[in-house]
């Protein structure tokens, strides 16, 4: 996943918030 692409850091942030969010 390219941290630079807005889907890329779309989906990571949407990982992380998911992940925290347990």
């Amino acid at each position: 996943i390219a941290l630079q692409s807005p889907a890329g850091a779309a989906r990571i942030r949407d990982y992380l918030y998911n992940e925290l969010s347990k």
